[in-house]
């Protein structure tokens, strides 16, 4: 504290005095001076002392605070903390480490959802070398330091901490092959059809690529973090035809093709033939037409075998059918009945033709094309080649003369008569005969309909096919389409016998010998008789198992005029055998064998 001088005071009482005490006065006045100084000087030490002493014991007080924050921070987690979206604020590393475990590490064994667009994929982890590091990702988060950095964060920073993982690179590579594939999607190209005389459309649809390293990629930034599944980027590929392609090819080409009739001439001047006029109709076209994808475009393209088909069903005296050589075998010695040419059209030009002219309008839906000669399969120069000499095959089976059977079975007889098969051909009865009707000679006869005795026209046929198949089947040929009688008759042999029906059943066997063969059929001495005349050159053995697998009849009443009484029999199925030798050497070529069963006959009652 600084004190005042007294000088003022003592100086009035009187003027001697003060002038007598003035260097006195003085003197003092200097030691004054430095005694204040020295005092001064102290002082500001002692203070600097003072305050050092003061700063280190408030460095060593800060010293000890920060050790013990930093202590406490690194000994749990924030309290906010998350991992991969699970809660894991203010645990401890023990803790911690449970709950990862508990919690997290289910999910790193769980298979990894991928989706890219509308495609889904799975990895499997430990396939694809993924693994959780549950202590690394402790450590991460609890763990003493003294970084001042490290411990603001603590404090104020993003507390959504990412989980440590182990990868197998070359594991996962080979894991986001197949997935990436399993991601990508084809794309569909656009369609154009005529579907019951009309177009059809169908719109083209985006296809997708994915690449592994995409794959790759999403894993190992994403995996474990709460997004399921994981979205992959994929690139959009288009399909070759796209939608506003087909949509030009529909307005284009499919809608005016449909539009009406396209006049075609067929002259005939090249071979001495009139011209003949084709109309081929919208739904000749419809039935033929596709559209197929070319370079990026739907072109039209015709099944030209099924439209000149159709066209000619149409316009059948445009053209007139060949005609095979045949033979005459009702003399003594079988003649050969010429082969005749006929005129068709190509199919390959009447198919550009029409697609020429299909997309015009209006008289100009026109064309033209010639007519071309049509050669008969067998000519008359082969036909006069075959040997008749030998028999293959014969057959015969007794009937009962009925009037109206009788007839059948001379017309169905004649119609195959003279028939020529030749090597690798198939036989159809059905396509031989016809539809039996009356304006093809039959009558109504005896035929088995439902289990029952009926009449309908060409009754009494199936005894020429059952005979005709015998005839094939010791001819050695393949056996191609038979079915027996739902009943045994008795003058059939068991097992060995078809039946025949216009519009379900046929009969046909293919010729299996190098050379052409001649069927010949004709009634004699209460029998139809079966020849196949070429070339011999198998013998055949057949066999008959005992019959099996018996079924009981039930009973029918019915009433009526028309109801006929009917005996019951049971049914029973047995297997027929066969046996092929070589004729010239009796080797075995082959055996073969078929199942024929036949159902139970009701017994009928006819009540009143």
């Amino acid at each position: 504290m600084t004190r005042k001088p007294t000088g003022r005071s003592s100086g009035s009482r009187s003027g001697t005095a003060r002038t007598a005490a003035a260097p006195q006065a003085k003197a003092q006045q200097r030691t004054s001076r430095v005694s204040r100084a020295d005092r001064a000087r102290a002082e500001k030490k002692r203070r600097r002392n003072v305050g050092i002493g003061i700063g280190v014991g408030a460095g060593v007080l800060l010293a000890g605070g920060y050790l013990w924050a930093a202590a406490a921070v690194g000994s749990s987690t924030p309290a906010d903390a998350t991992v991969a979206g699970i809660d894991v604020g203010g645990l401890t590393e023990t803790e911690l480490r449970e709950t990862l475990s508990r919690e997290l590490a289910p999910r790193a064994d769980a298979p990894v959802a991928l989706t890219a667009g509308e495609r889904t994929a799975e990895l499997d982890p430990a396939e694809a070398g993924l693994a959780l590091d549950v202590d690394a990702t402790a450590a991460d988060m609890v763990g003493f330091t003294l970084d001042p950095r490290a411990l603001w964060l603590h404090v104020v920073g993003d507390h959504s901490f990412a989980p440590v993982t182990t990868v197998d690179d070359s594991a996962l590579e080979n894991a986001a092959g197949p997935a990436a594939e399993a991601l990508s999607a084809t794309p569909e190209d656009a369609a154009l059809a005529i579907e019951e005389g009309e177009p059809a459309f169908t719109e083209g649809v985006d296809g997708q690529t994915v690449d592994p390293e995409a794959v790759v990629t999403t894993v190992q930034e994403n995996w474990l973090l709460p997004t399921d599944p994981l979205s992959v980027e994929a690139e959009v590929t288009e399909p070759a035809i796209t939608t506003a392609e087909a949509q030009e090819a529909l307005s284009g080409v499919a809608e005016p093709a449909l539009s009406g009739d396209i006049g075609v001439t067929a002259t005939g001047g090249d071979i001495g033939e009139d011209d003949a006029d084709i109309t081929v109709s919208p739904a000749a076209i419809a039935d033929t037409l596709r559209f197929e994808a070319v370079d990026g475009t739907l072109r039209p393209v015709f099944d030209a075998l099924d439209l000149k088909t159709a066209v000619l069903g149409d316009n059948p005296d445009a053209v007139s059918e060949p005609e095979n050589a045949r033979f005459d075998l009702s003399g003594d010695a079988p003649q050969v009945v010429p082969a005749r040419n006929g005129t068709t059209i190509d199919s390959k030009t009447l198919a550009s033709v029409v697609t020429e002219a299909m997309t015009r309008s209006g008289e100009e839906r026109t064309g033209s094309l010639p007519l071309v000669a049509a050669e008969p399969e067998l000519t008359t120069e082969e036909a006069e080649a075959v040997d008749l000499r030998q028999t293959v095959s014969a057959f015969a089976t007794d009937y009962h003369s009925e009037p109206n059977r009788d007839t059948n079975l001379r017309v169905a007889s004649e119609q195959v008569s003279g028939t020529v098969v030749m090597p690798g051909e198939t036989f159809s009865l059905n396509e031989t005969l016809g539809q039996r009707t009356a304006a093809a000679g039959y009558r109504p006869a005896g035929v088995i309909s439902e289990g029952q005795m009926k009449e309908d026209y060409g009754g009494g046929v199936s005894q020429v096919s059952t005979t005709l198949f015998n005839a094939a089947f010791f001819a050695g040929f393949d056996l191609d389409e038979h079915r027996a009688h739902s009943r045994w008759i008795s003058r059939y042999p068991e097992g060995r016998e078809t039946t025949l029906d216009w519009t379900s059943i046929d009969l046909k066997f293919t010729n299996t010998q190098d050379t052409p063969v001649v069927l010949h059929m004709y009634l004699s001495g209460g029998q139809v008789h079966a020849r196949i005349m070429g070339e011999k050159t198998v013998e055949v053995e057949a066999g008959l198992s005992d019959r099996f697998a018996f079924t009981s009849p039930g009973t029918i009443r019915e009433s009526g005029s028309e109801c006929a009484p009917q005996s019951p029999k049971e049914g029973w199925s047995v297997t027929v055998y066969r046996t092929i030798r070589d004729a010239a050497t009796g080797r075995e070529l082959s055996r073969d064998d078929f199942t024929t069963t036949y159902r139970p006959v009701d017994e009928v009652i006819c009540e009143d």
